[in-house]
């Protein structure tokens, strides 16, 4: 994450200092082009991250735990997070040098609630151009890709209950009722 930011080279804590500085104000990390404040959402750590904590290989958590992912879309409150863990990554470089900052519930939950809001919001205002769906769309195509992933192959919804497996859940649960009665439910 470090590199992908530039915060790696060699340089004067001050100018790594001015760096997080720049890269925290407005959330320019979100940013394909953090200086024009281009390519919103397009910044690559995004889909570095996505792919390495998630998508490594066909049998890693983003391949084969649909819940990554709605509607053949990465879901929102995947990216949320992921923008999340970017802005922790920044906030322990912010004094110059590398200091370990927790990343914990109490720590970023609000931050990741300003994510999730902020990435609605967009969705709301640009719906009419459909930015945020074609956005998920498109990291969970690349994740899939990385992991060598056929889309197709990949099941994003559970399936469905039978009508024998509801009538053999209704009879189960009928005759646990009758065995212990209600009152011990």
């Amino acid at each position: 994450m470090v590199s992908a930011f530039s915060l790696d080279t060699p340089t004067s804590k001050r100018a790594i200092r001015d760096k997080v500085e720049q890269l925290l104000d407005e959330a320019r990390y979100i940013y394909k082009d953090t200086e024009q404040k281009t390519g919103i959402f397009l910044a690559p750590v995004i889909q570095t991250l996505i792919n390495k904590t998630w998508f490594r290989g066909k049998k890693d958590d983003g391949v084969i735990h649909p819940e990554f992912f709605e509607d053949e879309m990465l879901s929102l409150s995947t990216l949320a997070l992921v923008l999340t863990v970017i802005e922790n990554n920044l906030d322990e470089w912010v004094t110059g040098e590398h200091v370990a900052v927790a990343f914990s519930q109490n720590a970023y939950k609000q931050k990741y609630l300003a994510h999730v809001r902020r990435l609605k919001d967009f969705d709301e205002k640009t719906r009419e151009s459909n930015i945020v769906p074609r956005l998920r769309k498109h990291l969970l195509k690349m994740a899939r890709k990385h992991a060598k992933v056929d889309a197709t192959g990949v099941k994003s919804k559970p399936a469905e209950l039978s009508q024998e497996d509801i009538e053999a859940a209704k009879k189960e649960w009928e005759n646990i009722v009758l065995s212990e009665g209600e009152d011990e439910m």
